[in-house]
């Protein structure tokens, strides 16, 4: 054939079909080699190992090369060897597309329940074609059929369950059971997704994929690949990985959510929570965006005039507003409400703090009392991400809610609660829209932690500038920050 198109422009025209087929049959089982590929004349296709006979065919005569494919696959399946460089280019090739969707199912049903390790990898080439190319109603009833035959060997068995994750998330189940009887079945799975074994990459539909399916795919591929740093050269199972911590991340549905915030817990993840942390944010920063409606002008008539809150954001104002009226009525109030929060024990000298939990009770207590009559909720350790608790949960009729968390001046982590705790922990929660209130109780200067920079505030003032100065230009929309003064006044 190619001697003959050196001589025509295109040989196949003066072929009877019998020849053309017998020219493909060849084709499917030869390498080609171009005897002349550097001459000028030649009018090479970005395929160099693809003779442009067989180009031509591709386009005007489909059938036939599907044809002669399945019946030259379907034999050399079962002699043991299998057409790799064929079913490579059904699985890369764009201009193959439509030969794939022709022949990938009908070499599917022709492959028999145990095969050697040769005969996986073209297994894995058509399963990752059909998912590409052919009718996802008829590959999934193929999947069902084939899955139904109790006498598969269980490596392919998880080929098929992973060709059937990308369509449906009907087989996660039994998959993940599969893959927790067996863990060297990870491998196999990672064998197929990543396409360890083959020489060309084919690129998943990660879109496809359910929350939980991503998921799914995660903790297993997670634990088999670590993460590459910043910069590092492309490598197909870290790689894909990132990519489906991604595609969780730009979801904005609660489903995403709980999937990221389970992921995130994972002991076995542990290489890739930083990364699965990051993708949190994000995902929780979409989620307010894609949430995001005005308020209507009934909803902004009860907010102007100090009436039940609308949203997250109105829920933060009133808590911070009610804060800051209670920090006024313990500084200046006539019922010395400093008090409250210095343990007057008898025989206990010199007077020092209350212990922590008991300080957020004393806090709690006032706070219940200003908001019960707005219909809001205050309640101790509120339950966020990674099962992490805020000191007070406020929430109106389990709506939305706002995480308040109270630290002690004298505390070692005054300077990085706010961020460490708060941020990255709390008001990730969906229900927060990334609204906080940080509540610190100054009780006077000695025993006050320094900042960062080695500065001891020398007043409640003073420590909320600086605790407000440290936040970043959107934490600052986002985060209150109130500073309670209950100092012992001087004598």
């Amino acid at each position: 054939m190619t001697e003959i198109e050196h001589a025509l422009e295109k040989p196949e025209e003066i072929l009877g079909s019998r020849q053309v087929c017998t020219a493909l049959a060849f084709h499917f089982v030869t390498p080609f080699i171009d005897p002349q590929p550097y001459r000028s004349d030649r009018h090479h296709s970005a395929d160099q190992d693809t003779p442009h006979w067989y180009q031509r065919l591709l386009k005007s005569e489909s059938e036939t090369v599907a044809e002669v494919l399945v019946k030259m696959a379907r034999a050399e399946i079962f002699k043991g060897p299998v057409l790799f460089h064929v079913l490579h280019n059904l699985e890369t090739l764009p201009d193959h597309k439509h030969v794939a969707r022709l022949a990938c199912l009908q070499i599917l049903r022709s492959i028999p329940v145990r095969l050697n390790s040769t005969q996986m990898d073209g297994l894995a080439c058509l399963l990752r074609a059909a998912i590409l190319n052919c009718d996802e109603d008829d590959l999934l009833g193929l999947i069902d059929q084939k899955l139904g035959r109790s006498s598969m060997h269980a490596g392919q068995r998880v080929y098929w369950l992973t060709a059937g994750l990308f369509l449906s998330g009907k087989y996660r189940e039994e998959l993940v059971e599969s893959l927790s009887a067996r863990e060297t079945l990870v491998s196999h799975m990672a064998d197929f997704v990543v396409g360890l074994r083959t020489v060309t990459r084919w690129e998943p539909p990660l879109d496809r994929l359910e929350s939980k399916s991503a998921e799914c795919l995660i903790r297993s591929l997670g634990k088999l690949f670590n993460p590459l740093d910043r910069g590092t050269l492309q490598i197909s199972g870290p790689i894909l990985v990132e990519g489906l911590i991604k595609q969780l991340s730009e979801d904005p549905s609660e489903q995403a959510t709980n999937s990221l915030s389970g992921l995130s817990q994972s002991a076995e993840l542990k290489r890739w929570r930083l990364r699965i942390q990051e993708g949190q944010l994000h995902q929780t920063a979409i989620r307010r965006s894609v949430s995001f409606r005005y308020v209507s002008i009934q909803r902004l008539y009860r907010t102007l005039y100090n009436q039940q809150p609308v949203n997250a954001a109105d829920l933060a104002a009133i808590t911070t507003d009610q804060l800051e009226t209670i920090a006024l009525e313990v500084r200046d109030g006539n019922t010395s409400g400093w008090r409250q929060y210095w343990d007057f024990a008898k025989g206990k000298s010199p007077l020092k703090p209350q212990h922590e939990g008991l300080c957020r009770d004393s806090l709690l207590s006032d706070l219940r009392s200003e908001l019960k009559r707005l219909d809001i909720d205050a309640q101790p350790e509120g339950r966020y991400a990674d099962d992490k608790r805020a000191d007070i949960r406020v929430a109106y009729r389990n709506r939305f809610n706002v995480p308040v968390e109270i630290k002690k001046s004298t505390h070692r982590g005054l300077w990085t609660s706010v961020r460490d705790q708060l941020v990255r922990k709390y008001t990730r929660d969906p229900g927060c829209d990334g609204y906080g209130v940080y509540v610190v109780l100054w009780f006077g200067s000695d025993g006050a932690v320094s900042s960062p920079e080695g500065i001891r505030p020398s007043s409640a003032n003073a420590l909320k500038d600086a605790l407000v100065g440290s936040l970043g230009k959107n934490e600052r929309l986002k985060l209150s920050i109130v500073v309670i003064d209950v100092a012992r006044p001087q004598s």
